[in-house]
C-alpha cells in the first residue's frame, strides 16, 4: 500500500481534489467552470501560495539548523568562500542535515 501523501504533497493533493470537486459541482449545477464563485478559485490559489511559503520556510529553517552548529572558524571558511564567488545558499544545502560541530 502507498504511504498517505505529508507536508506538501497532501496539501497539493488536497487541492488537487478540491479543484475536481468543484469542477464536479460545476457539471452537475450546469454552470460552467469559468464562472464559478471567485472566493473558489481564490481559496485554491491561497492554498498553493501558502504551500510556497512553507516550502521557503523550510528550507530557511534546514539552512539556519545547518549553520547554527558550526564552529567560528568553519562558518569564517563559507564567509570567505563566499565572497570568492561561491553561492552562500549553495554551500549550505551542500552541508550533510545533521552532525556534531565540525571544526
Amino acid at each position: 500500500m502507498t504511504p498517505a501523501p505529508e507536508g506538501k504533497e497532501r496539501l497539493t493533493a488536497w487541492a488537487h481534489w478540491k479543484r475536481l470537486e468543484v469542477n464536479k459541482y460545476a457539471a452537475q449545477q450546469e454552470i460552467k467552470p469559468e464562472s464559478l464563485m471567485e472566493s473558489e478559485r481564490d481559496l485554491l490559489e491561497a492554498v498553493e501560495h501558502v504551500l510556497l511559503e512553507m516550502d521557503k520556510a523550510r528550507i530557511g529553517y534546514e539552512r539556519y539548523e545547518k549553520l547554527r552548529i558550526l564552529s567560528v572558524r568553519r562558518f569564517a571558511l563559507l564567509v570567505e568562500r563566499n565572497m570568492k564567488g561561491e553561492n552562500f545558499d549553495a554551500m549550505v544545502d551542500a552541508m550533510p542535515r545533521r552532525g556534531k560541530a565540525q571544526g
